[in-house]
């Protein structure tokens, strides 16, 4: 079990329990669960996304603890496009096993739809719609929207059925047929909110 924290700064004692997997962050007053089974997380930095862990694509660029996260945390980072063009993304080059499961929180902003991409070309993928809250496309994987309110979701591409070498993160103007991370576009200057990014095995 993780530990206890103590906070009197801002009137009542809240007291916060970690415990993975399951996740739980418990506060006096409100419960949050990210409902997390299966295997341990393959990504490090999962909500760090200035980190270098993070490789920047196209101008993709990232506000450090922008807004609060959905378990009311400040540590949700604001990803946007520094640069207008193709393929404007975050990844992390890593091994993606066939019926691993990719996942991100994500909330809209200037901008309401992404992917999440296990290959540059084919592979497993999935397009989302955050002002619908919907899945728009997917392929070699199924794909999964949940909302945790207050305009936050995650979405999951999961029990991937094709191998790939990315966990990839883009960001989109419109969808795209097919995998769209040769061809998909993103605004100069819009965004949308990213947060604990999940790679396991279910």
């Amino acid at each position: 079990m993780g530990t206890f924290t103590l906070d009197q700064a801002f009137g009542p004692y809240k007291v916060g329990i970690w415990d993975e997997p399951p996740a739980y962050r418990t506060i006096i007053g409100d419960f949050f669960n990210l409902n997390e089974t299966g295997g341990p997380n393959q990504l490090s930095f999962d909500s760090e996304f200035d980190n270098a862990y993070w490789s920047k694509n196209a101008g993709a660029s990232i506000t450090a603890n922008a807004i609060a996260a959905p378990d009311q945390t400040l540590t949700a980072d604001r990803f946007y496009s520094g640069g207008a063009g193709t393929s404007v993304g975050l990844y992390r080059a890593i091994s993606v096993d066939a019926g691993e499961s990719m996942s991100i929180f994500a909330k809209a902003d200037t901008c309401s739809k992404l992917a999440l991409i296990d290959a540059v070309a084919a592979g497993a993928w999935a397009q989302f719609d955050l002002s619908l809250g919907s899945v728009n496309s997917s392929s070699n994987c199924t794909a999964t929207i949940e909302d945790f309110g207050n305009g936050w979701y995650r979405i999951t591409a999961g029990v991937v059925s094709a191998t790939g070498g990315f966990f990839i993160i883009q960001g989109l103007d419109s969808f795209i047929a097919g995998n769209p991370w040769s061809t998909g576009t993103m605004t100069i200057g819009t965004g949308l909110y990213l947060w604990h990014a999940r790679l396991w095995l279910p």
